[in-house]
């Protein structure tokens, strides 16, 4: 399966982020479909599964986080990797994710380089499991069908053996026959050699037991144990034939109590087959735990420790270390050796040679295997430090993090030269694709909890200076989160005076002590260092000592508060002793100072704004004459219910009303009169419906619209013929009308159920040609929108 080929399962109840998502992993090439909502999500892997998921959390009905749990739960579905996407940036919604089994998490709104790097990764991780399960499967196989074959061969061999001995009781071997080369190591001499019947014939002297080599041991011993017992004794002998080691299976069976005959079978390919299966399947176990274990974790030393304690245990080498890079300098990270005296862990080196000649050949991704130090043609600097390692023998892998170099992967044998075997260096290589995958995993893991952890103390602390716009409260709540937050002696917050020229409404927390709250509050504005904060837009860190002073000093980290270029006042902590300040505490009090100088600010124009925005929402969303809503409401109430509904798939329906012949009435009573007569019509139409859902609005003219969330064309045709009882029972008099003698309305209904592949639009346009055709009809009459036609009322 190539990248291009995998399937992508979108989850998202939001239309637009539906058609974005597909847009661009379609421009990659990848098979997307489309689910909007759980239940459709779970009904489309049940039918195919796809290679990954992106899931919304914020669904109806059933949320991301019952949709990943019940994808868990499925055997065919619990391996597919889920990227959480979601608007949710609290650490308590990621942490739930990854408890579930997300792979990834995504912050809404997502960049388009973001979720295809995400997503080529996990689609990376997926292509390589299903390689190794894939490997694990062809491996299976192949011990069945080595099982399978051993079966034909244990019959083959008993019906046509290699090599046949025949044994007196004192050991001498009578006659050979079959493959001639097995006699030599058997430790015995050769006295005569004669052909009969086509095959060598061997009449060998008996020689002592004691002088015969391993092989002739095991065959003297398997024959005295075959003649004693009249049992069949089966030995396996090692033998070296033309300087190879070749395997024999021997089964000896007495003939009589005087003599035996031996027949062997050579099972040297048998037997090297088995032990490279059995050696690839301990490694493919191996590298499954490491992996495995890797998964069960995020912390990077966990998992480095790991990987080296189980690679130096499997090649039963010396040493096996991490060795982390910065440019050509480097520290031992973690480290497994096989005697304490070759311990490096945490010492650093300079290596001039690794600079000059080995980095850029391992940013390319170049492997190091060298049998033996000593015999390579390499600099001094280079075989000095190997001499100062101890180091014989070196297997060296680069491990990759964003495609940098970021450290080495190195096994050492430190007593001896050592040829590395082929699959030595391949196991090495499989485990070093995962290190590298878990090195990038960790620093992602160490990256999210940081910023995660940053944003929650943020939120909380925002949260309490959004809680209430009484700035002596505020101060007092901030400056307590601070000394919380920051685990400092002692947090301040004082406003600036720009009249006086000096802080005022001073706030000081300070952990449990024998402190003086006075004092502390006095020392805020004394302080130099809290003094040159004020003066400037930068932050002022005190912490550790210079390397030339000796003396420890107290640490302060404090900021101005601006806001938008004035100083409102200062912010900060201290401790009474020397401290380093994370690149994360300083970003966190200056995204406070940010916070609070805003909140200062909105306190101090709180009250304004408030009547501001009242005044501009009536002006904004009623209707100046009639009072009732007005268009711009009408537009944005029909749109919010529209998306309400679509989400509970219920019905809207609506009513257009327009009173007949107005112009008439205009040019027979006045405008002040038609003015009059639209405010009786609003009220009257107000007071028809009683359900707090419902709208009424004025469309425009003398035209009105009423909105009626959840209710079917029979109910809104019946809202209709009542709005015309009732204005017939206001008797408006229109002398001027030619139907009738008072105002009379033409009403259109229509209703629609919301989705996706329809608008507001839709339902407006469908109302208003009804109420079209109640005019043609003869007006004060409803009409409504059907699916095939528009019908009249029976209403009169």
């Amino acid at each position: 399966m190539t990248e291009k080929s995998f399937s992508i399962l979108i989850v998202d109840d939001e239309l637009d982020n539906l058609r974005a998502l597909a847009a661009l992993l379609s421009s990659e090439g990848y098979v997307v479909r489309k689910a909007a909502s759980g239940e459709i999500a779970l009904e489309t892997t049940a039918i195919q599964a796809p290679d990954l998921v992106l899931l919304d959390i914020r669904m109806p009905r059933m949320n991301g986080y019952q949709v990943c749990e019940r994808l868990k739960q499925q055997t065919s579905t619990r391996d597919i990797p889920i990227i959480f996407m979601s608007a949710y940036t609290d650490l308590s919604s990621k942490i739930q994710a990854f408890e579930l089994g997300g792979a990834d998490y995504i912050s809404k709104p997502f960049e388009a380089e973001e979720v295809l790097t995400r997503v080529r990764y996990q689609l990376s991780l997926r292509q390589q499991q299903q390689q190794l399960l894939l490997a694990v499967q062809e491996h299976q196989r192949i011990e069945h069908e080595l099982h399978q074959s051993n079966q034909q061969m244990q019959a083959i061999l008993k019906a046509l053996p290699d090599v046949m001995l025949h044994f007196n009781t004192d050991g001498t071997l009578h006659c050979l026959s079959g493959v001639a080369q097995a006699e030599r190591p058997l430790g015995t001499s050769e006295t005569s050699e004669t052909e009969k019947d086509g095959l060598p014939n061997y009449q060998l002297n008996r020689i002592d037991p004691a002088s015969f080599l391993p092989c002739g041991q095991q065959l003297y011993q398997a024959l005295q144990q075959t003649l004693a017992t009249g049992q069949v004794a089966t030995v396996e002998c090692p033998l070296e034939i033309a300087g190879q080691i070749h395997y024999f299976e021997t089964r000896v069976v007495g003939l009589d109590t005087q003599q035996a005959i031996a027949i062997a079978r050579d099972v040297t390919q048998r037997k090297l087959f088995e032990d490279n299966l059995q050696q690839q399947a301990k490694r493919d176990r191996l590298l499954s735990q490491i992996t495995q274990r890797m998964r069960q974790t995020l912390t990077l030393d966990e998992i480095l420790k790991t990987a080296v304690q189980d690679i130096r245990d499997w090649l039963q080498t010396d040493r096996v270390l991490i060795y982390q890079l910065n440019q050509w300098h480097g520290v031992v990270f973690v480290e497994s050796v096989s005697a304490e005296e070759f311990s490096l862990l945490g010492q650093q080196f300079q290596d001039q040679c690794f600079e000059t000649l080995l980095q850029r050949r391992y940013s390319r991704g170049y492997v190091s295997v060298i049998y033996d130090v000593a015999a390579i043609d390499a600099p001094l600097c280079y075989t000095d430090l190997m001499q100062a390692m101890q180091v014989r023998a070196v297997l060296a892998f680069p491990l990759f993090l964003k495609d940098q170099l970021w450290g080495l992967l190195i096994a050492h044998q430190c007593y001896y030269p050592r040829r590395w075997e082929d699959w030595e260096v391949d196991f090495l290589k499989q485990i070093t694709a995962q290190l590298n995958i878990a090195i990038q995993q960790s620093q992602l893991y160490e990256q999210a909890s940081r910023q995660a952890k940053r944003e929650a103390l943020l939120n909380e602390i925002v949260e309490t200076i959004n809680q209430s716009l009484d700035l002596d409260q505020v101060l007092a709540q901030t400056a307590h989160q601070l000394l919380i937050a920051f685990e400092s002696a002692s947090s301040f917050i004082g406003l600036w005076n720009a009249e006086t020229l000096s802080l005022q409404q001073i706030k000081v927390d300070f952990a449990v002590g024998d402190l003086d709250l006075s004092q502390l509050v006095d020392s805020v504005g004394q302080d130099p260092q809290i003094q040159l904060a004020l003066q400037q837009t930068e932050m002022v860190v005190v912490g550790a000592p210079s390397p030339n002073s000796h003396d420890e000093q107290a640490a302060i980290l404090a900021i101005s508060i601006r806001f938008e270029g004035e100083l409102k006042g200062i912010m900060g902590v201290r401790c009474h002793t020397s401290r380093h300040w994370s690149e994360d505490e300083k970003l966190l009090l200056k995204e406070l100072a940010a916070q609070l100088a805003i909140a200062i600010q909105q306190a101090e124009l709180y009250q304004q704004l408030q009547a501001a925005n009242h005044k501009l929402e009536r002006l904004a969303n009623l209707d100046g004459l009639t009072q009732i809503p007005n268009r711009r409401c009408l537009d944005s109430y029909l749109q919010q219910e529209w998306r309400r509904l679509r989400r509970e798939r219920a019905g809207l329906s609506l009513i257009m009303c327009d009173v007949d012949f107005f112009k008439r009435y205009n040019d027979f009573y006045g405008h002040l009169a038609g003015d009059d007569c639209l405010r009786q019509i609003a009220q009257i139409l107000d007071r028809c419906v009683n359900r707090p859902a419902d709208l009424v609005a004025r469309y425009g003219g003398e035209e009105f619209a009423i909105v009626l969330p959840k209710t079917d064309l029979k109910g809104a045709i019946h809202i209709a013929d009542y709005i015309q009882q009732a204005i017939a029972q206001a008797s408006i008099p229109h002398l001027d009308s030619p139907l009738n003698q008072a105002i009379t309305v033409s009403l259109g209904a229509a209703e629609l159920l919301p989705s996706l592949g329809n608008t507001p639009a839709d339902l407006l346009t469908a109302a208003d040609q009804a109420l079209y055709s109640a005019k043609r009809q003869g007006r004060n009459c409803c009409c409504y929108q059907t699916s095939e036609q528009t019908t009249k009322s029976t209403q009169e």
